[in-house]
């Protein structure tokens, strides 16, 4: 059993992976954690997304200075409803993202986890 380096937190964040060769998919990230993410696509995934190196874009991040949040990422397990995606290397961009997300979790440790939405 494969052990993860951090914890996962739930989140709803829309985000759009795209393989090196064919289409982008629309989706949502439904965990994220420092080392990876679970994303669930908005419609049916194309086969593409069985490609082992994909890039993950963050749309909430598009209005950001730099431009979107681009995460290198592999998959690591296909589910019927969503692919498994580890994070490739520290990226101090992507660290300060799921800074955040920790940040914004933990400050809401005192809600009711069905408001965890």
């Amino acid at each position: 059993m494969k052990h993860r380096m951090s914890i996962r937190i739930p989140t709803h964040e829309a985000a759009t992976v795209k393989p090196r060769i064919g289409r982008a998919v629309a989706g949502e990230l439904r965990d994220v954690s420092f080392d990876g993410a679970f994303f669930v696509p908005t419609d049916k995934a194309p086969e593409t997304l069985l490609e082992r190196r994909v890039r993950v874009r963050l749309d909430a991040m598009t209005d950001s200075p730099q431009g979107p949040l681009e995460i290198a990422a592999r998959v690591v397990r296909v589910r019927g409803d969503g692919v498994g995606l580890a994070f490739d290397g520290y990226d101090e961009a992507v660290n300060d993202y799921l800074d955040r997300v920790y940040a914004e979790r933990l400050t809401r440790e005192s809600e009711p986890a069905s408001l965890w939405r």
